[in-house]
């Protein structure tokens, strides 16, 4: 699961009950990205997908650390 925005990282949160103290920070990206886990379920968290550039830059490194955890 991929959110983004700050409003949908809560509701995720919320919804998959993953306290704040959860979220990793992802590094080696131009842009915050930050992953968390309940159970099998596996969450990225993305500022904002626009224009391409967060998708050649930065979806990579999320999408290894997804499977990290």
């Amino acid at each position: 699961m991929v959110d983004y925005g700050a409003p949908t990282k809560a509701k995720a949160a919320d919804l998959l009950a993953i306290p704040d103290g959860e979220w990793r920070e992802v590094p080696g990206v131009k842009h915050p990205v930050s992953v968390a886990t309940n159970g099998r379920t596996r969450v990225a968290h993305v500022g904002f997908f626009g224009r391409g550039f967060f998708a050649r830059d930065d979806i990579p490194a999320a999408v290894r650390a997804l499977r990290a955890l």
